[in-house]
């Protein structure tokens, strides 16, 4: 859901794609152009899971005895979850502030990909 973290990856991974896929010749294009397809499948299979996910767990009924008594868990179980949910809101509302620590990363990991960043500096005896 648009503005959390799991939209922000899958916007940037489809950036990325299509920078691939446009950046020019060879079968890079290609590979790019077939892998943002398939994230879009990948993405509509998902968003037709948690249809079904949503009608079974808040719409229907209790399959079970154990079901039908269930109570709600101790904030020991619901406080990790709290932690691990506003840490990708954050993620997703401050993408613009997460951006630049991803960016600095690659750049150090692959400079090749990382066209807009600052690329490390290489002495003569590094490896190319």
């Amino acid at each position: 859901m648009p503005p959390l973290n799991g939209f922000i990856s899958e916007l940037l991974i489809y950036v990325g794609l299509l920078r691939a896929t446009i950046s020019g010749p060879g079968t890079l294009w290609m590979i790019s152009a077939l892998s943002a397809a398939g994230l879009a499948l990948i993405g509509a299979l998902a968003v037709a899971c948690f249809v079904k996910v949503f009608g079974a767990v808040f719409l229907g009924e209790a399959r079970s005895e154990p079901a039908k008594s269930a109570q709600e868990s101790s904030w020991k179980m619901i406080a990790p979850m709290g932690v691990l949910a506003s840490l990708c809101g954050f993620i997703g509302l401050g993408s613009l502030l997460v951006a630049p620590v991803l960016d600095r990363a690659i750049a150090a990991w692959a400079p090749d990909l990382a066209p807009g960043c600052p690329r490390p500096r290489r002495s003569r005896h590094s490896l190319p």
